[in-house]
């Protein structure tokens, strides 16, 4: 979705393409609950196993790209400069998020999404940018293991309720807590980091996509934080009409 990145000249076309890939699932998990919201499909659709799954596995892809586009995009050394801006128009976004929720949707207002969390992680990954190798993977897992396994009523107020260790989670459109969801970014970080010195003398970001889809794609991955803004725009701009027209399909 988003990614705090190196400029356009070191971006690489294969973390972009992985990033558009990403936003495509994202769009067809989202469509589904437009659908079911229109009353076209079944209202449960969406919480079926399956599509939960894919809820998890599209916004783990997310995190994880984030930290790799951290490693690279600071490979060279960290330009904090980049490094805040780049986050500042991420938290600009949430925030607009947040702000857009409770406008159409204030029973289910998004607090702490997977903008919020790309922020949250992001900042703290700036410990591990030039720890040693291993450091941020050691606390990836950890935010894995403890956000799968701590739970208690002490986190449950809402100036804590974002570290996702509560009992009581939030009724929200969009739920991605620091645990466990940031620890996929930490991880991504270090293991790009790993590939970084693994293939210096053939170095994977350089790679460009040889045909016109793939550079559509690459295209689509370089803009994702103004795709995720405005795709549901677009899907409920398309489905409205077509819900007014026809109404809901039947069964």
């Amino acid at each position: 979705m988003s990614e705090v990145a190196a400029p356009p000249r070191a971006r690489s076309d294969a973390i972009d393409i992985a990033r558009a890939l990403s936003l495509v699932a994202m769009t067809g998990y989202h469509l589904t609950w437009d659908l079911a919201y229109f009353h076209f499909i079944a209202a449960h659709a969406p919480f079926t196993p399956p599509m939960r799954f894919a809820s998890h596995a599209i916004g783990s892809s997310f995190l994880f790209l984030v930290g790799v586009s951290l490693a690279l995009a600071h490979r060279r050394g960290t330009r904090w400069c980049a490094y805040f801006g780049r986050i500042g128009k991420i938290a600009a976004a949430a925030a607009l998020v947040t702000v857009g929720s409770i406008a159409f949707a204030p029973d289910y207002a998004i607090w702490f999404g997977i903008l919020h969390c790309i922020v949250a992680a992001s900042l703290i990954a700036a410990l591990f940018l030039s720890a040693p190798v291993g450091v941020a993977t050691a606390a990836g897992i950890a935010a894995i293991v403890i956000g799968a396994s701590v739970q208690s009523d002490a986190f449950n107020p809402p100036a804590l309720a974002w570290l996702g260790l509560g009992t009581d989670p939030p009724w929200t459109l969009d739920w991605r807590p620091l645990l466990p969801w940031a620890g996929a970014t930490w991880i991504g970080l270090d293991i790009t980091r790993v590939l970084r010195a693994r293939f210096a003398t053939a170095p994977f970001w350089t790679w460009r996509g040889p045909t016109r889809p793939a550079r559509a794609l690459a295209w689509l991955g370089r803009h994702s934080l103004a795709y995720y803004l405005l795709h549901q725009l677009v899907l409920f701009g398309i489905l409205y009409p077509v819900a007014w027209a026809l109404g809901p399909l039947p069964g």
